[in-house]
């Protein structure tokens, strides 16, 4: 008797993931392609170039088997608009890029102010839109025919849009999608979308959600207290909390299980820091394992250090007017990658402080994505920041918890963090070492210091006053 299995989708920053998993949570194979072809800006994203490329990895994976449900996730916010048929009227407009319109009367939404763009900036393609799709609902709606906008419970609905707060685009309430709680289904797979990508005629697809939700179970952060760090492109360090919490160096959101808080201390760009290490110092081909070698080959002391967001805006870390201080002409790949890490590890580091302070006690770091799959960052990364790590067995958490939210379906149960329990598994568990974090406890803390000079040194520059 065959396994059913769950085809779980993520689209992230800069890849497509597509997975076969058993209902037990256990990973069957799995496959990946870039989100656009190589050379082609990220910023100019189309949806049926993601379709295309989504598409290739369902029929690769249905090849031996079906699935019995499909579940996707993606990054967001992120806004595709289309026609009546889910053909592009203009590039999608990323969480990433600028196109954004911020007004004070859409709210708290995350998404109307990509909308607004549109309507703003691109009246021509916004007055032919049939629907203004999220980024996994877009993908939904090619394999379905079916318009939906995922969200864990109706406390999210704010975040999306309110009937108010979409008057003040000025959108047609029309175009904006009716909210499909995850884990319920959104409809079938159509016969023209079971051809393009290989998966049978009418199976059931059900809602995920947003990348970082989807996350939290699939490390089984889902009890309070327990803290994912979804390390991907960008990295969340968030925490599952009873309470709201209100601190404007953290984002508080609904968790996805009610009735908790996810308090999140968001780093715009550490992935995107580290590949960008990685092709400036000509190591584009080498493994990653290698390269993390390499640089903990290089001693700790002495070297570069390096401040990726010294002009940053608003205390974000991202790499904007980033500093190297003390290069020399001995330095290599090594001093400067170690550099790199250290900066991404005191990063987290921070962000656990950042948490604590809020009231958000931290003991250890469920750690999934890049950083997860590489024993010696994980490793290295429990000692900087000085809690313990764990490390699922799917390390690509988005795709776990689309697979909690597929079993949860398949199953009939509606409580999503007892099916998470379940499925999630941890491969290991990274304790610090005592005198290594000792040594970059006292590193962190020159770190800092220096960070905040070269802070208040820039906005002088500036001729901005330091707060």
């Amino acid at each position: 008797m065959q396994v059913p299995l769950i085809l779980s989708i993520d689209v992230g920053t800069t890849s497509i993931k597509a997975a076969l998993i058993e209902t037990s949570g256990r990973l069957r194979e799995m496959r990946r392609t870039p989100v656009v072809p190589q050379g082609t800006p990220a910023a100019g994203l189309l949806g049926r170039t993601l379709a295309e490329r989504c598409f290739a990895l369902c029929r690769q994976l249905a090849r031996d088997q079906q699935p019995a449900v499909i579940v996707i996730s993606g990054n967001g916010p992120s806004v595709f608009p289309v026609d009546g048929d889910g053909n592009d009227l203009a590039y999608a407009s990323l969480w990433f890029d600028q196109r954004s319109v911020e007004r004070v009367d859409l709210g708290v939404s995350y998404y109307l102010p990509r909308v607004a763009y549109f309507v703003e900036k691109e009246p021509r393609a916004a007055a032919r839109a049939r629907w203004f799709l999220p980024c996994a609902e877009f993908l939904t709606f090619l394999l379905t025919g079916e318009a939906a906008a995922f969200i864990p419970s109706p406390r999210y609905e704010p975040f999306m849009w309110t009937a108010e707060s979409a008057r003040a685009v000025p959108v047609a309430p029309e175009t904006l999608p009716p909210f499909v709680q995850t884990g319920s289904e959104v409809g079938r797979v159509t016969s023209v979308a079971g051809k393009r990508s290989g998966v049978a005629a009418r199976t059931p697809v059900v809602a995920g959600g947003a990348d970082f939700l989807m996350s939290l179970l699939g490390t089984a952060t889902v009890e309070p207290g327990r803290v994912c760090d979804r390390a991907g492109t960008s990295e969340g360090v968030n925490y599952c909390s009873r309470h709201e919490v209100r601190d404007d160096r953290v984002r508080c959101l609904p968790h996805i299980l009610e009735p908790f808080h996810n308090v999140a201390r968001v780093l715009a760009c550490t992935g995107r820091v580290f590949e960008w290490f990685r092709g400036v110092s000509g190591q584009d081909e080498l493994p990653y394992d290698e390269i993390m070698r390499r640089i903990l080959a290089t001693p700790p002391t002495g070297g570069p250090r390096f401040f990726p967001a010294v002009g940053g805006e608003g205390g974000r870390w991202e790499l904007s007017s980033g500093v190297f201080e003390g290069i020399e002409a001995t330095h290599g790949p090594g001093e400067i990658g170690r550099a790199v890490v250290e900066s991404i590890g005191f990063a987290a580091r921070e962000a656990v402080e950042i948490l604590e302070d809020a009231g958000c006690p931290v003991r250890e770091l469920r750690l999934c994505g890049g950083q997860a799959r590489n024993s010696l960052w994980s490793r290295l990364k429990a000692d900087i920041v000085g809690r313990p790590i764990l490390v699922p067995e799917v390390v690509d958490a988005e795709l776990l918890g689309n697979a909690t939210a597929g079993r949860a379906f398949l199953d009939g149960e509606t409580r999503l963090g007892q099916v998470a329990e379940q499925v999630v598994r941890f491969a290991r568990r990274e304790e610090p070492h005592s005198r290594r974090s000792a040594c970059f406890a006292d590193r962190y803390g020159a770190y800092q210091e220096r960070y905040d000079q070269l802070k208040r040194q820039h906005l002088a520059g500036a001729g901005a006053t330091p707060e």
